[in-house]
Formats: structure tokens, C-alpha cells, sequence
């Protein structure tokens, strides 16, 4: 907590004036308060008449912020008639517009602020003038007038190095873009505007700011990053007076953000002492909120009695605020309570009333079915279940369909997990093995399979269906599905379908973290050096279904959580151990039915290439790659001269990649730097040269710039995706390219050695002008490396790339 270093009133008025706008800005209300009051007694005889209306309208300010505005109204309702004073009536008109506001008194605020900007001359109240207007011209649904005199209040504040005013227009820039969902653009918004508040000390400003920030990493699920802004902010809240209000907001904040990472019993003490606050400061509304959903998340923990009495406390505090609209929710709180207790009839009355009554409330209508189907499943009852999972999914696609942005497609459909496997979970309980890999699909690379016309729309309706795209593409598809209690993975060949059982998904990603370890800090062979992880791997999920597949096939993997990190092709198998890329021609798809869909056949051979790559005058922290001009003239020798369009140097930039017309190019290689953004994957970016102050290639404009493509290929540091999304699989570079057209995407899930990538991009080129796929191109360069002396044996510098394919 900031604290005023000097609590003595100053001797002179401009001293203490600027105590107590200092105190006034820090958030210090009450002491600035103080101030003000002192001003005015000592300073009010007519020789300090401009003294003395500083105080008042200072002092009418901070009460804004203490009492109901219409308690200030009179102190500032009479204009000041003295030509000399002009700034000061100026200052007088802007606050009154600042009252008239707060009261809704939405056209006197307009009028106000009219006079007030029509006499002003002074550059600090212009820009608390801007603040104001544009805050009403939001409040009006004028957002890009608002974003304009917000801008035009934060250059203001800049030219003046007055960090409080800038802070507050970064704060309200920020803002905007949180109100249009574009949390990503808010968040440096929101980062500045906490530096710039507490710079000044304004740590009470700062830390509501990291409200706003929080929401923002919430909303782009990095949850690890909106906990710690919640944490941070809590912190500083429980040292401050009069400050329960942030706090109970941040404590039930908090145990949201645990719920959405299905964590409920985490979320339990949060919820608690929110509620706890919330009744001491008497906070209905919120009180009602935090009670129904601490009685949400004690529906994991099985407190069936305490559960529903917070419900109906909820419940009772809903109908005295006349807030009805969370009566439904309550409601099915009360349905899973009475699930829990054993009353299936009265639960599924509960839950039928909610079917009828709720059908246009998406988000609740998905779970009730869902929570139906779990009942049902749990009762025996299993075509019943079935019937409620399938009206779940077809109401799940409908809330999905009116999604704008990629990134909250993605979210939406990670949030819905849980259900997906519940009714994976019911389906092979009801030994419905095709049904369940049907189901396991259908929440597959969703969004991308937007992209695809016909085939990849619908599922494959049986084993037949499965088993006829293995047969066209003469592949075996391996699919995994990931699960708490039991994992499982299905392999479809031209003949048969198998499932098999595998651990669960805790114990799978806890290897996998390990064999990361082991491969990339290590610098591990596993032919040659024990590796508890990689053996335990290669035994309890690779082996289970290598072991079914021939040597020589050409096999399709989609990966599902921590496996999306893993080269399959670099586990050991058999005895004597060997690489299982030497046994098999791999290639990874996000989905079966967008590897099915049908797709325009790829020329044997590279047509036309745009190559992009060794960009001039990188950034601090992005050397210019050693080995990058090497490999660009080794990529270049495979094509004709005329069918080449070579970016290099300063040309190598964000608009020459957009310039050069990458549509009408059938090969894409970058050979650069690359940063991978996990917290909102769709920022990462390629870093190419600079031009227009613009370095950054981003995942997100990628996606923006159609491809007709056979084949991309990212040279480049962590260039497959910055994170696995349950449910759409790797989100990043290669996925934003097969978004936008692309067949096919080779790039690597980590930092591999330049030299070595130099060598295995030539050797790869080299196979595709032979005629030979991208996945066997790759395959045959990795084998070479695999066969070298020395180090380059090692899984870490041949291993880490991966061919990416849309379509079969």
C-alpha cells in the first residue's frame, strides 16, 4: 500500500494543494480529503479566491469518489463569473459533467462538456475533457469515437509526462478491447496502465486495473497468468482500508477461474470467505452470486446438505433482488444435488423442467443434457443417456456456430471436455467402441474443420466409414484419446477397427514431461542411454498399438493432451531396440474426418516456391541463424529459376510475405526465428525482417492470407504450435497455415540446432525433387541422420520436426 511520506499540512497553499492531489491520484481519498478541508479554512479570503476554488472543486472531485454524486452537486452548480479564473470555471464545468455522469444524466454530461471544452485552454484538462467524453460515447455504442478521444487523451497525458491521466486512458484503451472480446490487443493495454498507476504510487489504481488484466488471461485460458494478476491484487486489497468490496471480487474471481479449469474443490475456500465478505458488507447481489456457485463446487466434493442450503440461501437472495435470471442455474445446482442424494425421479424432473424452459439458453441447455445423460448413464439407463449426450452435441454445435474469432471457437470447445468424456465413458460402457471414436472425433479439430467443404462436415457414421478413408489413403489411422480416469487409443486399418486401454492422462503427461527433459536438456539417445520415460512410453502407449500395425505402413497419428508435444517416431521399440520412424512413414492430422475430407491430389514434384527467410537487421534477442543462408540456397537449387520467388534480407518481411502473393505458390518455406506464444497461441509469430516498424508475422494473419499450397514448411524454432487446446490439438504455426489453405505443414515442436535443421530441410527437398511425399522425404532424412556418426544420431537434432497434413 502506498503511504504519504509527509502527513504535515504544507505552509503554503500550492504545497499543500499538491499533497493533496498527490493523495487524491495515489487513491488516498480520505487523506486528501483532509487536505482540502485545510485549504479552505486556512486560504479563504479574497486574495486567495483562485486558492480557494482549487480547493473546492478538488475537494468535490475526491467526494465523487466517497458520497452519491448528488451530494457534490451543490458545491459545484454556480458558475464562476471571473474572466481571470476562466481555467478554473473551465475545471468547474468538467466536474459537474463528471457528476451528471455518475448520475446518468447522460445529455446535461454532453452540454457540460461542450461548454467546458469551448473555454479551456489548459492541455491536462483537455485531456481529463477526452477521458470523460469518450467514456460517454461507449456508454452511447460509439466504441471507435470513444477508442479516438481515448488516443487523443493518452497523447495528451504523454506530452505532459503525466502518468496518472495516461494510465486512466490505457486503462479505458484497454478497455474497449475487452468489451469486443479482443483480449489479446487489451492486454498490453491493461500491463501499462498498471506500471504507469503505480509509478506514481497509485497501487489502490493499479491493482483494480489487474482486474480488468486478469479477466483478459482468463479469457484467453491462460489461467496461470490471471491467477497471479487475482493473487497479486488480493494481496494488496487485504492491506487496504475499506477495501472488502475488491476483495471479495477477487476471491470469488478466483475461484471461477479454478471452476473453468474444472478444479472445483480448489475453488471451495475462494468461494467461502467471498461470501464471507460479501454478507458482511452486505452485497446482495454478489452474496447470491458466490453462494450458488460455492454450492456448484460442493457438488464435487459430494456435501450434499450443505450444498443445498447455499442454494437455497442463493436461491431466497435471487427473488428479494428480483434477479430471476439465475433461478435457472440454481435449479440445476438443485437437480445434481438431488442426483447426489439418490433422488434420480425428482432429478430428472428437474432437469426435464430445464429442457423445456431453457432452449434458448445454449450454454445451460448443453449442460443439462449433458448432466441428464451422466444420470442416466449412472442408473443403467444407457439409450436414454444416449439420447441426451446427442441433443447436448447438436446444442453445443449451434452455440458454436454464432462464435466470431478463431481463438473463442478454440476456448469454447476446450471448456467442453469433461462432457466429452463422459460420453466416451458411456458409450463403451455400452459396448459401443465405433460410437465412442465417433463421439472422440466429433470434438476434434472443430474449428479447422470449418475450412472443408462436404466430407470433413460429417462424421463417419461407422467402422466401415473409418475403415474405407484408411483403405483410399492407404494408411492406418491411429487415433488417442486422453481421459482422467482411462485413456484409450483406436487403430483403423482397411480391414478392422481395435481399441485398446491405456493409463490415465495424469500419468501419460508426467512421462512425457520427462522424455522432454531427457531429449531436450540432455541431449538423451535412447538406443544408447536408459530412459525410464522413454521406455515406460514406448510400452504403455506406443507399443499397445505399434505392435498392431505392419512395418512399412504409412501411418496417420492424432494426438490428443501431452502427446501432442511427442514425436511418436523417436520412442524405441522391439529387441533389439530401434526408432519406430524406421519401421513407419508417420504424419500427424487433428482430426480423422479432416484427414478424410476429400482433397485435390499434390503433385508429385515441387512447382512454384516462395521462399522467405535469413531477414536483415533482426531484433535484439533473434541472431541472425548461422546456418539460415545455407539452407535457403539448398531449398532455392531444387526449383527452376522461373519458378522461384526468393525473400531474403530487407525483403524478408511481414508485407513481403503478404505482397508477394502467396496463393499462387505451391511449396511456402521460412527459414527464421519463430516465438511461440502459449498464452494466446494465435500471436505467436515468425520474425522476419522489419518494414513499417513491423517485424512479426502472426499466427493470427496467416490464417487471415489464403493458401493453395501442397506443402509449408517452418524452418524455425517451435514452429508447430504454442499449445495443445483439448479438443482442437496444437494451436500455432501450423495449425494457422492448414487454417488457411495449406495440405500439408512440416515444423518442429522444439528449438532444434540450425546446422543440423540445414542439413535435414536439404536432405528432405532433396527426396520431394525425387518424387517422393513430404512424410516420406522426411522420413528418409531423419533415417540419414539416424545412420550418421556422431551426435547427430540424436533424437534431439532430426527429431523434432513433423509433417502437419488437412486432408488426405
Amino acid at each position: 500500500m502506498a503511504v504519504l511520506t509527509n502527513c504535515r499540512p504544507a505552509e503554503n497553499p500550492a504545497a499543500l494543494y499538491g499533497q493533496a492531489r498527490t493523495a487524491y491520484r495515489r487513491g488516498e481519498l480520505p487523506v486528501a480529503l483532509r487536505y482540502t478541508e485545510q485549504g479552505l479554512q486556512k486560504w479563504r479570503d479574497p486574495n486567495h479566491r483562485e486558492w480557494h476554488w482549487n480547493f473546492v472543486l478538488l475537494q468535490s472531485q475526491i467526494k465523487l469518489g466517497l458520497v452519491n454524486a448528488a451530494e457534490v452537486l451543490p458545491q459545484i452548480a454556480t458558475p464562476i463569473n471571473d474572466p481571470k479564473l476562466r481555467s478554473i470555471e473551465a475545471r468547474r464545468l468538467t466536474i459537474l459533467a463528471n457528476a451528471y455522469i455518475k448520475l446518468a444524466r447522460t445529455p446535461e454530461a454532453q452540454v457540460t462538456l461542450g461548454q467546458a471544452e469551448r473555454i479551456t485552454d489548459d492541455e491536462a484538462g483537455k485531456a481529463e475533457i477526452d477521458l470523460l467524453t469518450g467514456g460517454l460515447l461507449d456508454d452511447l455504442g460509439k466504441p471507435d469515437q470513444a477508442e479516438q478521444r481515448y488516443t487523443q487523451a493518452q497523447r495528451r497525458s504523454r506530452n505532459l509526462h503525466d502518468p496518472y491521466l495516461e494510465a486512466q486512458a490505457l486503462n479505458n484503451l484497454g478497455y474497449l478491447r475487452l468489451a469486443a472480446a479482443r483480449y489479446d490487443d487489451a492486454v498490453p493495454f491493461f500491463e501499462r496502465a498498471v506500471a504507469g498507476f503505480e509509478s506514481i504510487g497509485a497501487e489502490l489504481y493499479g491493482n483494480v486495473t489487474r482486474h480488468n488484466l486478469a479477466i483478459c488471461y482468463g479469457k484467453l485460458g491462460d489461467f496461470d497468468r490471471a491467477m497471479a494478476e487475482r493473487r497479486k491484487a488480493l494481496e494488496f486489497m487485504r492491506g487496504h482500508a475499506k477495501s472488502e468490496l475488491y476483495q471479495e471480487q477477487n476471491l470469488g474471481e478466483l475461484g471461477n477461474l479454478y471452476v473453468a479449469q474444472n478444479l472445483p474443490r480448489e475453488a471451495i475456500p475462494f468461494f467461502e470467505e467471498a461470501l464471507r465478505l460479501a454478507r458482511r458488507v452486505k452485497d446482495g447481489r454478489n452474496a447470491e452470486i458466490w453462494a450458488g456457485n460455492l454450492a456448484g463446487a460442493l457438488l464435487s466434493t459430494h456435501e450434499w446438505e450443505r450444498a443445498d442450503k447455499l442454494n437455497r440461501e442463493a436461491r431466497e437472495l435471487a427473488l428479494q433482488s428480483a434477479r430471476t435470471g439465475a433461478l435457472p442455474y440454481l435449479q440445476f445446482n438443485e437437480a445434481a444435488i438431488e442426483a447426489g442424494r439418490g433422488n434420480a425421479a425428482r432429478a430428472r424432473t428437474l432437469y426435464a423442467d430445464l429442457a423445456m424452459t431453457q432452449r434458448s439458453n445454449s450454454a445451460l441447455l448443453w449442460e443439462t443434457h449433458a448432466a441428464a445423460g451422466e444420470l442416466e448413464a449412472a442408473s443403467g439407463r444407457l439409450a436414454d443417456a444416449r439420447a441426451h449426450f446427442e441433443n447436448a452435441i447438436r446444442v453445443i454445435g449451434k452455440a458454436r456456430s454464432v462464435l466470431y474469432r478463431p481463438e473463442d471457437k478454440i476456448t469454447f470447445q476446450a471448456r467442453l471436455i469433461r462432457f466429452y468424456e463422459e460420453y466416451v465413458d458411456m458409450l463403451m460402457q455400452a459396448g459401443d467402441s465405433i460410437g465412442a471414436l465417433r463421439a472422440a472425433d466429433s470434438s476434434r479439430g472443430v474449428v479447422l474443420a470449418e475450412k472443408f467443404a462436404g466430407a470433413a462436415a460429417v462424421l463417419p457414421a461407422g467402422a466401415v466409414d473409418y475403415q474405407r478413408i484408411a483403405a483410399r489413403t492407404k494408411s492406418v489411422l491411429l487415433f488417442y484419446w486422453l481421459a482422467g480416469r482411462q485413456s484409450r487409443a483406436w487403430i483403423v486399418t482397411s480391414r478392422a477397427t481395435q481399441s485398446i486401454s491405456l493409463p490415465a492422462e495424469d500419468e501419460i503427461s508426467r512421462h512425457v514431461d520427462g522424455y522432454h527433459r531427457f531429449i531436450e536438456e540432455e541431449f538423451g539417445d535412447p538406443l544408447a542411454t536408459h530412459s525410464a520415460d522413454a521406455e515406460w512410453l514406448s510400452a504403455k502407449v506406443l507399443q499397445p498399438a505399434s505392435s498392431l500395425i505392419a512395418a512399412g505402413s504409412r501411418v496417420v497419428v492424432v494426438p490428443d493432451g501431452a502427446l501432442h508435444s511427442v514425436n511418436l517416431g523417436t520412442l524405441p521399440v522391439g529387441n533389439p531396440a530401434v526408432y519406430w520412424i524406421t519401421q513407419v512413414t508417420l504424419s500427424i492430422s487433428p482430426s480423422l474426418r479432416i484427414f478424410g475430407a476429400a482433397a485435390a491430389p499434390s503433385s508429385a514434384k515441387p512447382g512454384s516456391l516462395l521462399l522467405v527467410g535469413d531477414p536483415s537487421h533482426p531484433p535484439p534477442g533473434f541472431p541472425r541463424l548461422r546456418f539460415a543462408a545455407k539452407e535457403l540456397a539448398s531449398v532455392e537449387a531444387r526449383f527452376p529459376l522461373s519458378m522461384r520467388h526468393v525473400l531474403t534480407g530487407d525483403r524478408a518481411s511481414p508485407d513481403g510475405y503478404r505482397e508477394a502473393g502467396p496463393a499462387r505458390f505451391s511449396v511456402i518455406h521460412f527459414t527464421a526465428h519463430a516465438l511461440a506464444n502459449r498464452a494466446s497461441p494465435l500471436d505467436s509469430a515468425v520474425i522476419l525482417a522489419p518494414a513499417r516498424n513491423e517485424y512479426k508475422l502472426y499466427a493470427r494473419d496467416i490464417v487471415k492470407i489464403p493458401l493453395t499450397a501442397d506443402l509449408v514448411t517452418l524452418s524455425a524454432c517451435r514452429s508447430a504450435g504454442a499449445r495443445a487446446y483439448a479438443g482442437e490439438g496444437l494451436v500455432g504455426f501450423s495449425w494457422a497455415f492448414l487454417q488457411a489453405g495449406a495440405r500439408k505443414v512440416v515444423a518442429g515442436l522444439w528449438d532444434a540446432n540450425d546446422q543440423s535443421t540445414a542439413e535435414l530441410m536439404n536432405a528432405m527437398y532433396g527426396g520431394i525433387a525425387a518424387g517422393k511425399t513430404p512424410e516420406e522425404a522426411l522420413r528418409d532424412a531423419q533415417i540419414a541422420m539416424i545412420n550418421s556418426p556422431g551426435n547427430l544420431r540424436k533424437p534431439y537434432y532430426w527429431g523434432a520436426f513433423q509433417v502437419y497434413t488437412g486432408g488426405s
